[in-house]
Formats: structure tokens, sequence, C-alpha cells
């Protein structure tokens, strides 16, 4: 089963990894102007950072590159989904870190610059990293029904850490809030990969 597991894991990894790209490409030119609100107070900065976002979605949905990247994305969802029906949450979910590798040469479309060898080291242990987990992995013995009152608690906190993380990222700029929201949205991923 690992045989149709693993590339369908890897197609959607790397059609997350072109949704990414077109979506943050698309993103890029629609906010630039924004002001970014760094002189204003916690509760003032929160709400700005709000109505820009309100404002930033607006413009995206009418944009057809945005909405490329989200037909993209979708196509992934069902792809990862398929490949979640056939195989393990821990395989499938360990090989959507490949769409970071596949993110390097993608992010470099349009661009001057190239990836650096120290950029594809990293890519290099990710590979290794996960052949290892593969292959050392084994069987999974689950148990004969799920742990629901456990799964709600873990969602719940999963819930809450999103929640905080968002509100946290709302009072921050540049690389520290793009870094916040995405552990937020690893997060969110993770919980709807074992839902």
């Amino acid at each position: 089963m690992l045989a149709i597991v693993i590339p369908l894991s890897l197609i959607a990894a790397f059609f997350y990894a072109l949704s990414d790209f077109l979506e943050q490409r698309a993103a890029a030119r629609t906010v630039t102007g924004e002001p970014d609100g760094s002189r204003l107070g916690a509760s003032r900065r929160l709400a700005a950072a709000g109505r820009s976002a309100v404002r930033t979605l607006r413009r995206l949905t009418h944009d057809r590159l945005w909405f490329l990247g989200w037909a993209v994305g979708t196509t992934a969802y069902f792809v990862q989904a398929a490949a979640l029906h056939l195989g393990s949450v821990s395989v499938v979910q360990a090989l959507q870190v490949t769409s970071l590798l596949f993110t390097l040469p993608l992010s470099t479309l349009g661009r001057p610059w190239s990836p650096k060898a120290r950029d594809w080291l990293g890519g290099g242990f990710i590979v290794a990293g996960l052949i290892l987990f593969l292959a050392a992995r084994g069987a999974t013995h689950g148990a004969a029904s799920p742990h629901r009152d456990r799964f709600l608690f873990i969602l719940l906190m999963l819930l809450a850490a999103v929640v905080g993380l968002s509100v946290l990222a709302g009072l921050r700029s540049g690389p520290l809030r793009a870094t916040l929201l995405a552990c937020a949205a690893g997060a969110s991923f993770a919980a709807s990969a074992s839902l």
C-alpha cells in the first residue's frame, strides 16, 4: 500500500507548495502599501490588523492568481485525503514536509536569485530523515477503539493554541508575525489530517 500512499502524499505536498507559491505571490502584490501600525497601542494595532486582513481577503478573492492557488490547494487537500484513506496519518503527514523541498525551486521563479547550497543541504537532511523514519517506523498498533475524550481534549488544546498564536500574531509584525501564523496554520493542518 505504501507504493500508492507515498506518491499520493508527494503529489499532495507538491500541490500544497504550488498553492502556497501562487497565493503568496498574489498576496504580496495585494498587501503592498498597507500601513504597519507599529506606532499604535496593542489593542489598536490588533484592530488595525483585523481591518487590514479583511481588506486583503476582499482583494484576494477577486485576484485570479490567488484563486488559482486556492484551486490547486483544494486539489492538494483531496489528494491528501486519498492518501490518508489508504495509509496512516503518520506516513502521510510526515511526507507533507517535502513541500519545503518543492518550495525551494518555486520560490526562485521570476526572481534573480536561486537557493543557496545550505538550503539544498537542509533539504537533503529532510530527505534523509524521512527515509530513516519510513524505514524504522515498522508496524503501528493502534487502539481497538479511539479514545474520544483524549482526542477531544487534544483538539481543544490545539484550538486554544491556534487562537492564542493568531492573537499574538495580530500584535506583531514582520517575520515574527509570519512565524506565529505559520505555527497556527500547522496546528490546524495537523488537526484536520487527524480528523
